[in-house]
């Protein structure tokens, strides 16, 4: 049943969101059958959102090469980055990283700091304890708690921890 939802014409008013539900349910179900339904998607959709979708989600049942070619292509024109961030971590060439390197320097501070973690956590740690430090002198608060978290978390260094007690102390004190 949730193939044939996935496959329904989203064109048609309210089967866009049960469709995108779908091919999201489908990304638990590594089989070769949702391989090919999810491929099918890919390539038969004019939707970015459908078609992120679908290459989003054949990245969690394993098809990197196809979907990284559609995300590479499509991905500054999606509006939720923070899935993109995931499979490119997942997809772990250097065209992935390039990919995670730029959207490191995205406007919103969310995504950037997102692309950071996943370069710390694929051992990219000076790049991103570089990149955490651009943003110690936001007026934010919520993006100074989340680079005071990440520095601790993802880099963990003596200089990262004292950072982000300067952070603590300076700018936000209830972190």
């Amino acid at each position: 049943i949730v193939q044939q939802i996935a496959l329904r014409d989203d064109t048609i008013v309210g089967n866009r969101s049960a469709k995108i539900a779908a091919i999201m349910a489908l990304s638990h179900f590594p089989l070769e059958t949702t391989r090919g339904v999810l491929l099918k998607i890919l390539h038969e959709t004019d939707d970015v959102g459908i078609g992120m979708r679908s290459a989003l989600a054949l990245v969690q049942v394993g098809e990197l090469d196809i979907s990284f070619k559609f995300i590479k292509e499509h991905y500054s024109s999606y509006e939720v980055l923070d899935n993109v961030v995931s499979a490119l971590m997942i997809i772990n060439t250097p065209d992935a990283i390039d990919i995670l390197r730029q959207l490191s320097y995205h406007k919103n501070p969310t995504y950037a700091l997102d692309a950071l973690a996943a370069l710390s956590l694929l051992g990219y740690c000076d790049f991103a304890f570089e990149g955490f430090k651009r943003y110690t002198n936001t007026d934010i608060g919520s993006t100074l708690h989340m680079v005071a978290w990440c520095l601790v978390y993802y880099i963990g260094t003596p200089e990262a921890i004292d950072v982000a007690m300067s952070i603590c102390q300076d700018k936000y004190t209830h972190i």
